[in-house]
């Protein structure tokens, strides 16, 4: 039996060395290849995820500068008509008396009052006294608007007359601005 032992052993030995042969190449050719595919897998995800993170912050960078470019823009684009480099006071004045005498609007009285100075610009309040309907007062507002030259309405004084005629008398106050003299 001693041969018979040898011979099994031999054969125990060899079945053994074949399974284990058999799971080292499965592990060689099957289990290692997976686990490194999917290890790099992840690593191209995790690279890709930080790229879409810096994109997304790209993004919301330029949605921000795109927001402030455009509120720039809003805030100049009619620069040249609200900041004129010179007063030019008098085509002003005469824009406004045609659009008085457009509208209707009697017993007009205008004065330029003293500019402020405002920086590196200038604010020039206009007083206007007038009368009229208030229809023809609010035809002149809506025509002011359309002016070459922005103006803002600092403050306005409606009292009606007191003969109960249908007319106001208006008492406002207008500011032109332009770039300050050097």
């Amino acid at each position: 039996m001693p041969a018979n032992s040898n011979v099994t052993r031999s054969r125990h030995l060899l079945i053994t060395g074949g399974y284990a042969l058999l799971g080292a190449a499965f592990l060689a050719v099957g289990v290692i290849p997976y686990f490194r595919g999917v290890s790099v897998a992840n690593a191209a995800i995790a690279g890709n995820e930080r790229e879409i993170q810096q994109r997304l912050q790209t993004k919301e960078a330029l949605a921000r500068v795109n927001k402030e470019i455009t509120d720039l823009d809003f805030q100049v684009r009619n620069y040249s008509r609200l900041v004129p480099p010179n007063q030019d006071l008098g085509d002003f004045l005469e824009q406004l008396s045609r659009e008085l005498t457009k509208a209707g609007m009697t017993e007009v009285d205008v004065h330029a009052q003293s500019a402020i100075t405002l920086g590196k610009s200038q604010k020039l309040p206009i007083t206007l006294h007038a009368s009229g309907t208030y229809p023809q007062f609010q035809s002149f507002l809506l025509s002011v608007e359309k002016l070459d030259r922005m103006c803002s309405v600092g403050q306005i004084i409606l009292s009606a007359d007191p003969a109960m005629s249908g007319r106001v008398n208006a008492n406002l106050t207008l500011f032109i601005y332009n770039s300050r003299p050097n």
